[in-house]
């Protein structure tokens, strides 16, 4: 994964459109490349990217991990409940 400054300079629009609307953008580059260096394999050495755009099922999960540790993620009722 190199993504690197060129990654980071096209989000940045997606960056500001967010906040212009008061959205919350999830950054793949902030989930696999912490402190500026990219993983590129999980640790069983499982790559996490099959192409430069799709994860694999692991990094995919680590991805939502990483997501979940920033509390992205807000449990829903159960639709029974909603429905009323």
């Amino acid at each position: 994964m190199a993504y690197g400054k060129r990654g980071r300079e096209l989000e940045a629009p997606l960056r500001a459109a967010s906040r212009k609307h008061l959205a919350r953008y999830l950054s793949l580059i902030d989930a696999l490349c912490p402190d500026a260096k990219c993983r590129t394999v999980d640790s069983t050495g499982a790559p996490l990217q099959f192409d430069y755009f799709h994860p694999t099922r692991g990094g995919a999960l680590l991805i939502v991990e990483q997501w979940r540790g920033q509390s992205v993620f807000v449990e829903r009722m159960p639709l029974e409940a909603t429905d009323r």
